[in-house]
């Protein structure tokens, strides 16, 4: 029956191939309704959870805006653990030769700690090893693990099958066969966990050069080293509620939308996490108004994309 669908999908876009391919006529977004939706489907993955199953725990998790930029499109999970990324892109974008698809879609991977990411605009599926950091100018071919043109799709279905179907994943073979071909020993030497401890370096050195010339109070170095790593430990608590859908979702991300009354607005969040948590945290006072908006905000604004996907 899978194949079945599988066949009638490529039908299709063989027939209609050079209207798919037009950009004007035919977005990312249909063509995620049209085909890349039911091309999972056809390996078995429950994409619109037809199933009835709790929100938690739903084999496909889809971002509703394809423009979102920082999640991927959709996330096929085992019982709502992400499992694989799968990004999309138009048929008009040639994600063969173009790099920003694939650094996009590595990048995700790279971040959540998986081995496979998928690339595929449908006319082509791009599988990548994400076990490899992304830089900035790699070519697509990249890391590239493997490639099928649709008109593969049928003649490896069993080998597309065997490496990203829902019953590969459920049945746990996905997970032997990626730990047997990516071993993880070596893998995040300079992962993730690195580059945030980096950036909270660069912010505590900072944030303390701005204070220790701004004001005599902070020129005893252990007060200022004191009061500086508070301050990052409350901002980094806001973003890491946000990711976890705590009560306060949101809010940190919602100061940042304007950058004038950022102090007033991340002052009065301090306040209500404090009261809600009875958390010595956020008790004592805060060095927000004596820092520049513009400090807080980059910080805020590297939060919103550096966590993402970086903490379970």
């Amino acid at each position: 029956m899978n194949k079945e669908r599988l066949s009638r999908l490529i039908t299709q876009y063989q027939k209609n191939l050079e209207f798919y391919r037009n950009a004007r006529e035919f977005n990312e977004q249909d063509c995620r309704d049209e085909f890349i939706s039911p091309l999972l489907e056809s390996f078995g993955w429950d994409v619109h959870n037809e199933k009835g199953t709790s929100p938690q725990y739903k084999e496909v998790v889809v971002e509703k805006f394809s423009n979102s930029g920082d999640r991927p499109d959709y996330t096929l999970t085992l019982n709502g653990v992400s499992k694989i990324f799968v990004e999309a892109k138009k048929p008009a974008v040639n994600i063969k030769e173009e790099s920003e698809p694939a650094i996009q879609a590595r990048r995700y991977g790279w971040n959540a700690k998986h081995k496979l990411s998928i690339l595929t605009n449908f006319e082509d599926m791009m599988i990548y090893d994400v076990t490899n950091k992304p830089q900035d100018g790699d070519a697509a071919t990249v890391s590239l693990y493997r490639k099928y043109h649709y008109l593969e799709y049928l003649k490896k279905y069993e080998e597309i099958y065997e490496l990203i179907s829902r019953e590969s994943v459920y049945t746990g073979k996905y997970d032997e066969y990626v730990e047997e071909k990516f071993p993880s020993e070596d893998r995040y030497s300079t992962e993730v966990d690195e580059v945030f401890l980096k950036q909270i370096n660069e912010w505590r050195l900072e944030i303390g050069d701005y204070l220790y010339h701004m004001d005599s109070t902070y020129r005893d170095i252990e007060f200022l080293n004191d009061v500086v790593q508070e301050f990052i430990n409350q901002i980094i608590f806001l973003r890491i509620c946000e990711d976890r859908n705590l009560p306060l979702y949101q809010s940190l991300k919602e100061t940042a939308q304007n950058k004038v009354e950022l102090q007033d607005a991340l002052t009065k969040v301090f306040k209500e996490v404090d009261k809600k948590y009875n958390s010595k945290l956020f008790a004592g006072d805060n060095i927000i108004f004596d820092l520049n908006n513009e400090i807080i905000f980059n910080m805020i604004l590297v939060l919103l994309f550096l966590l993402i996907l970086c903490i379970g």
